[in-house]
């Protein structure tokens, strides 16, 4: 019997207040998405302090997701920077942007306007980049 390990779709890491999302190809499993909402409703509490930096290859919520997240947020604004290529991508983010109104989407090549977008400190931006590098190969 051949055995095949199968990576993640999504890989969810929080920072200090940055929340990074790595994302492949695919749509994320709802149970790689529950550690997401897990993190953002833990918390809550300081939801106005989270930033939220996405990398995508092309996957992202499906519109189920979307709704969960909707609810999770409970109307908090949440800073979000979504980065990709991906025209399926920045259609995603119109939708979500539509029940929280911070986020902006930026192509790959705008890396250091998403990290202004998100008044990132220069630590900040040096353990975001260490993060996102760590977490490249860990999805599918």
């Amino acid at each position: 019997m051949i055995s095949k390990t199968f990576k993640p779709r999504q890989v969810t890491r929080k920072v200090g207040s940055l929340v990074i999302l790595r994302e492949g190809r695919s749509d994320p499993h709802d149970t790689e998405w529950d550690v997401t909402l897990g993190i953002l409703a833990e918390h809550r509490h300081e939801i106005d302090q989270i930033k939220v930096l996405v990398l995508s290859d092309g996957g992202g919520p499906t519109q189920a997701q979307r709704k969960r997240l909707e609810r999770t947020l409970e109307g908090k604004p949440i800073r979000v920077a979504v980065v990709s290529d991906s025209m399926k991508v920045r259609f995603i983010c119109s939708s979500v942007a539509l029940f929280t109104s911070n986020l902006s989407s930026f192509k790959v090549s705008e890396m250091k306007d998403a990290y202004a977008w998100l008044n990132l400190t220069a630590e900040e931006r040096q353990l975001a980049q260490q993060n996102i590098a760590a977490m490249r190969d860990l999805v599918e």
